[in-house]
């Protein structure tokens, strides 16, 4: 009976174009997913994204087998985009951390979306045109290394965006609400900062040109490195530091 059990799972795996893989001592499973066409990425709920650019694309479920078949990764408009269902039989409240973690990767990436407490990472280097980075909600956002033409980051909530280096010539970020943005770039030659509410953004500078601060609220603003001018505009009680800025003519 066991036997004639696992053959029908394979069977219905080689004919919903997935593969199922199971890890030894763990209840979860490993699920390939047969997705491609896609240069931006919307994660919904609470699941994590693991991204590397590569040649080709992949995605990859790794959950619990009783949920594995409720995450949810579909294309629609170049846009993979990456959910769990919400069914009588499950509820986000009793997910773990780190219970889904979805593996992806493609040849580029123009765009991150992450709407909820879900996490997205890619530690490897990102080379790209454009890049939009949006996180509304809880979760964290983290690149490791990009380069880029242009870099926009909007942040709507508590969550925190950290990019540990960027070689780009344009960068933007908006923050509104609580959340961090920390952002390392290089040769940046045109800056724009917004932030309206009690978050914090930090900008490390290194030979960059023109940086625009504009803060309304109460949160912080600090520059750091090298910048060869600064336009700043404060309402509300939070500051600009720039006590570790110089700026180079």
């Amino acid at each position: 009976m066991k036997k004639l059990f696992l053959i029908f799972v394979v069977v219905f795996a080689v004919v919903a174009g997935t593969s199922v893989y199971a890890f030894q001592g763990s209840d979860k499973v490993e699920e390939s997913r047969g997705l491609k066409g896609f240069e931006r990425i919307r994660l919904e709920g609470s699941p994590d994204i693991k991204y590397a650019q590569g040649k080709t694309w992949s995605v990859r479920v790794k959950a619990p087998k009783s949920i594995i078949k409720k995450v949810q990764t579909r294309v629609e408009n170049n846009t993979l985009v990456v959910s769990v269902s919400s069914g009588s039989m499950f509820s986000f409240s009793s997910m773990k951390d780190n219970d889904v973690t979805v593996y992806v990767t493609s040849p580029d990436l123009v765009g991150v979306e992450v709407h909820g407490s879900g996490d997205f990472e890619s530690k490897s280097h990102v080379d790209t045109d454009n890049l939009a980075i949006t996180l509304k909600g809880s979760g964290d956002i983290d690149f490791y290394d990009i380069i880029c033409d242009r870099v926009n980051v909007s942040l709507v909530g508590s969550g925190d965006v950290d990019v540990k280096k960027v070689v780009t010539q344009y960068s933007a970020v908006e923050l509104v609400g609580s959340g961090d943005v920390k952002i390392s770039q290089l040769n940046a030659k045109d800056t724009k900062l917004e932030l309206k509410g009690s978050g914090d953004i930090k900008v490390a500078n290194q030979n960059c040109g023109t940086v625009t601060c504009r803060l309304v609220g109460s949160g912080d603003i600090t520059l750091t490195g090298t910048v060869r001018k600064l336009e700043k505009t404060t309402r509300g009680s939070g500051d600009i530091h720039t006590d570790g800025l110089q700026i180079v003519r």
